[in-house]
């Protein structure tokens, strides 16, 4: 790099800047390098007169994410949701009032409700053990499309304001391999009348968000209950 000989950045500059960006919210190595690069920028003053170029390899653990959401239509396999639920070896989120009381039951809790995190538009996260994050439903996961589609897999163009909806996008967002654990059973409050019962608009949302993400590379599977 240019920079290190005209400005005596030198590499050992470099990588303390490397290990102080990668301790903050780096999740790929895109982010890396263009920490660094934007570095060289100001150290140029916004005019490069010589070469800077880097290319970057990131590595780390696979960062795996299981979202529960939805009852099953077979309320037998209740419990049977919550222990994979629990029992999955990465991040877990829950979504969906009915689901959270699910898994509170067989946790014996009560759901906890952080009402820092209301909205106008957005119901409070809920706070239970052993769940990294739990949101109400339907408008948050309508929002939280919204917000896929806003920001096209940079998490850095996320508002910081935390809510349900952005605090689940920077969840999917982080993730490298999503398990959507889907239930089927209808909520009426939300069924769109002028549908068959057997098409929902939660699977209609979830598709969507399903699309987004294998569009910037996430590896993603659905599992309909």
């Amino acid at each position: 790099m240019g920079v290190t000989m005209n400005f005596g950045w030198g590499w050992d500059h470099i990588s303390v800047h490397i290990e102080q960006a990668a301790l903050g919210r780096i999740v790929c190595a895109e982010e890396l390098v263009r920490s660094v690069m934007t570095k060289t920028r100001s150290l140029y003053h916004s005019h490069v007169g010589d070469d800077a170029t880097m290319a970057g390899i990131l590595a780390r653990h696979a960062n795996r994410l299981m979202v529960f959401t939805g009852p099953p239509t077979d309320k037998a396999k209740d419990v049977e949701c919550v222990k994979r639920l629990l029992g999955f070896e990465g991040k877990k989120a829950v979504c969906g009032g009915t689901t959270g009381n699910i898994v509170a039951e067989h946790l014996g809790r009560v759901v906890e409700t952080d009402m820092s995190t209301l909205r106008e538009e957005l119901p409070p996260i809920g706070i239970l053990p052993e769940v990294d994050l739990l949101t109400e439903g339907i408008l948050t996961l309508a929002k939280t499309l919204q917000l896929l589609k806003q920001c096209k897999g940079q998490d850095e163009l996320l508002s910081e304001d935390r809510n349900g909806a952005v605090l689940l996008t920077r969840e999917l967002l982080q993730a490298d391999s999503i398990f959507f654990m889907a239930g089927e059973k209808v909520n009426a409050f939300y069924q769109n009348p002028l549908l068959p019962k057997s098409v929902s608009i939660r699977r209609s949302v979830l598709d969507q968000i399903v699309e987004e993400l294998v569009n910037i590379h996430k590896e993603v599977k659905v599992e309909w209950l």
